[in-house]
């Protein structure tokens, strides 16, 4: 509280203000960041931080919009800005892709019950995620079409699409899997609206998972890499099945979907389990994911209201 008074004292005095983080302690650190972003956020100051990584001076410029009052934030010169929620699967493939290539951004949260008029007008006709290019050049929506634009457009520091002339074949089983990727989801949302009483597609659901599973398995013969066509680093078919397989693994031992993860048997799949916690082990997926407890606030709020209102403020977290 005193950081934020005197953030506002400094605002109207229209003078900068430099953040410094020198604790190597990540509890710290982690603290540190939300302090300075709450102070940032509350008074609008300039501020300027040094002895922070890529992926926390990201997280420290996201901002949260809630209501007509949140008027559109300023275009960025330089940077891609990311419109989306934290709980969305969607824009959690589109997350991972940026933090795979270490692409700076900003996240915008976007509260969906009261979503800004503005952000309705917007091409994606209010959905998420939307990534806005620097200096608003162009809106783009759907998280597979964004995240193959961020591969295509962005250097980064690898690349998701299996570059050269010799990977032509492999580009192509990629892009067959994402399609897959998709009806996956499909049957993924039928089974939970309905917390498992859609017994067609809860089985569909498993004859996906099933069928990825030997996929991986064919991979596996006589090759050692975990991801998708035995690659050493993910492709866009790891990051298009991911989230939503992640969702699913945290149901485990849950009072709402438990009988959904019992009844899927995913642990019985060797292939599959190898590849999640090959996926896990990565730091910039394993920082940047949903973990348990949000994702079932989500779920509880759905079950009484049957929708997904992935609110501002974050929903209270169920013990």
């Amino acid at each position: 509280n005193q950081l934020v008074q005197y953030g506002e004292l400094l605002a109207e005095q229209r003078r900068p203000v430099f953040f410094f983080f020198s604790s190597r302690r990540r509890h710290t650190r982690q603290r540190s960041v939300s302090w300075a972003r709450r102070c940032v956020q509350e008074t609008g100051i300039n501020a300027e931080y040094m002895g922070l990584s890529k992926m926390e001076k990201a997280k420290l410029t996201e901002l949260q919009l809630k209501g007509d009052k949140f008027i559109q934030p300023e275009a960025l010169p330089k940077n891609l800005r990311l419109y989306g929620h934290h709980g969305c699967p969607y824009n959690e493939r589109v997350k991972l892709t940026l933090y795979l290539k270490h692409v700076p951004f900003q996240f915008v949260a976007i509260d969906f019950p009261s979503r800004p008029e503005w952000y309705m007008k917007l091409p994606s006709s209010g959905r998420v995620p939307v990534l806005e290019l620097p200096n608003r050049g162009a809106y783009l929506y759907e998280s597979l079409a964004i995240a193959q634009y961020i591969d295509e457009a962005e250097e980064g520091t690898t690349k998701l699409m299996p570059p050269g002339a010799s990977c032509t074949v492999l580009r192509a089983q990629v892009r067959a899997m994402m399609g897959r990727a998709e009806s996956m989801t499909s049957n993924f949302y039928k089974a939970v609206k309905s917390f498992g009483d859609d017994k067609e597609g809860l089985e569909n659901l498993r004859k996906d998972f099933v069928a990825f599973d030997q996929t991986l398995a064919n991979n596996e013969k006589g090759k050692k890499n975990p991801f998708f066509l035995d690659q050493d680093k993910p492709t866009f078919a790891d990051v298009a099945l991911f989230p939503h397989t992640r969702r699913l693994m945290i149901f485990e031992g849950t009072t709402l979907c438990d009988n959904i993860f019992k009844a899927l048997k995913l642990k019985e799949m060797p292939h599959l389990m190898k590849w999640y916690d090959a996926m896990l082990a990565i730091k910039e997926v394993s920082d940047n994911i949903v973990q348990q407890p949000l994702f079932m606030a989500f779920l509880q709020r759905y079950k009484e209201t049957k929708q997904f209102l992935f609110t501002l403020p974050q929903p209270k977290i169920l013990q």
